[in-house]
């Protein structure tokens, strides 16, 4: 077997598909060019099958290859692809979402196998080299432990708490039973269910805003590790979204498009220039239900100042500002703990940079106006501002 399609195989086995969004999805229509897509360097079409095997079809072998990884994995339990009952479909499962504590204890190894990434040892197991540099976490044994771990797959969601709530987030890249590689890291050979990180995000969502969305009675408290029920995850899946966007916000593009528009319509302007103007736009898909829900909450009230404008004799006016801007190059996130309810002005002045968030007091400091420097944001019910959105906004925006 060539090496590049040995590459592929073992690649599409390690994550089980994960460049392949969930749903029910048709090898040819959907999956083969979701591989190529991901891995274009080892998807040659000129290499055919009947190269390989006298007995080959005339495709390329990659494809031959894909089929080969999916039937394997069909074989097995708790993957994230099975064969659907129609012919040439394949079911690839929703993401999970498992809940892991980190304690006083384990926070400085936190730091540097998850929040840092583990580099190249020579020293490393066999089981984790090849992965190297990457990020690692893992758990101690028990029964509970075990049937969870055994159900963790490629692009599940991880949330990692700490002193009351969600701290940091993750994706699944791959899991792996190894006692050898919790006495390498750690020198605890006891945690050997062992699992990287393959896309890691420095914040995490409110855990009081979480434990109501996935319908938990009591204090939120995460004590052990934790694998919520598929069946709880199905209101943070609406419409489109995945449980990753759900959670983290990440951003949706529209597709780059070019349209003929009149400069009267250029950012809202109205102007009687006759002329028009071919211009490329991407548009960025905000989710409006949150910001909807935001607004609601103050009931249009700035948390800057206090101040409630009126857009009519019933009705109140506000914008939601997003912290962390959304859109290059800042990337910021689509969820309320990067969100802001503000008067019109507010809003302008934290895009200019006029406004500073002390991160622990939210403290506001104004850079112009002495009626405003000294306040503090109101936040009511489980609206929680994340400081490492302040922290972006004060270092970078502002400066």
């Amino acid at each position: 077997m060539r090496d590049d399609i040995r590459e592929l195989q073992d690649v599409l086995l390690a994550t089980q598909f994960a460049c392949v969004p969930p749903g029910v999805q048709s090898t040819a229509d959907d999956i083969y060019p979701a591989v190529e897509r991901e891995y274009p360097d080892l998807c040659d079409d000129d290499l055919r099958c009947d190269e390989v095997c006298a007995s080959g079809a005339d495709q390329p072998e990659w494809k031959h290859a894909v089929r080969r990884v999916q039937q394997q994995l069909g074989r097995q339990a708790n993957t994230r692809l099975t064969p659907h009952d129609a012919h040439g479909k394949w079911r690839i499962e929703y993401s999970q979402l498992f809940l892991i504590p980190v304690s006083d204890d384990w926070v400085e190894r936190f730091r540097t196998t998850v929040e840092s990434p583990v580099d190249s040892d020579s020293e490393a197991p066999d089981s984790i080299d090849p992965l190297l540099p990457t990020r690692i976490w893992g758990a101690t044994g028990g029964s509970q432990t075990e049937q969870y771990f055994d159900a963790m797959r490629p692009c599940d969601c991880l949330l990692f708490y700490r002193d009351g709530d969600f701290f940091v987030g993750g994706i699944v890249g791959q899991a792996i039973e190894d006692p050898a590689v919790g006495s390498w890291l750690w020198n605890n050979q006891d945690s050997r269910f062992i699992f990287t990180i393959e896309e890691f995000y420095d914040w995490a969502p409110a855990i009081a805003r979480l434990w109501d969305a996935l319908g938990y009675d009591g204090t939120p408290r995460v004590q052990g590790f934790m694998r919520v029920k598929p069946d709880r995850l199905e209101s943070l899946r609406a419409g489109e979204k995945t449980l990753e966007d759900t959670l983290f916000g990440t951003n949706s593009w529209a597709t780059s498009r070019t349209n003929d528009v009149t400069p009267s319509n250029v950012d809202g302007y109205n102007t009687d220039i006759p002329e028009r103007a071919t211009t490329v736009q991407d548009q960025l898909l905000r989710d409006q239900s949150l910001v909807a829900e935001l607004k609601s909450l103050y009931d249009h009230m700035c948390q800057v100042c206090g101040c409630r404008l009126q857009s009519s004799l019933d009705t109140g006016y506000s914008e939601v500002h997003h912290i962390k801007p959304l859109g290059e190059p800042h990337n910021g996130p689509d969820v309320p703990e990067n969100m802001v309810v503000c008067y019109p002005n507010h809003h302008a002045d934290f895009d200019n940079g006029m406004l500073t968030v002390e991160l622990e007091t939210y403290t506001v400091t104004h850079a112009y106006d002495d009626a405003v420097s000294g306040t503090q944001l109101t936040i009511r019910g489980h609206h929680q501002i994340r400081s490492s959105f302040l922290r972006y906004h004060n270092d970078i925006v502002v400066d």
